[in-house]
């Protein structure tokens, strides 16, 4: 099993920047959370990229989301269905 889920690692770095960012800046749309209009076009290219896939973004942090609900005696999961 390889120990990333993308083919390229540099999928995998675009993923870990562009969550830094959007973390940084919670509440703000990704024209001002990304501070600069290259920064934001490479982020616009790493959603659009079809080498990447919904499912790669969450096997990338599955394992440590393994690890924190393991170390928990009650764990809520805890559904939004709203529209």
């Amino acid at each position: 099993m390889k120990s990333h889920p993308f083919e390229d690692f540099r999928d995998g770095q675009r993923l870990r920047k562009t969550v830094a960012i959007l973390a940084e800046h919670p509440g703000e749309r990704v024209p001002q959370a990304s501070g600069s209009a290259s920064e934001r076009q490479s982020i616009d290219r790493f959603w659009a990229n079809e080498r990447v896939q919904p499912e790669q973004i969450l096997a990338s942090h599955r394992p440590s989301v393994v690890t924190r609900v393991n170390q928990q005696a009650v764990v809520l999961a805890i559904q939004d269905t709203t529209a």
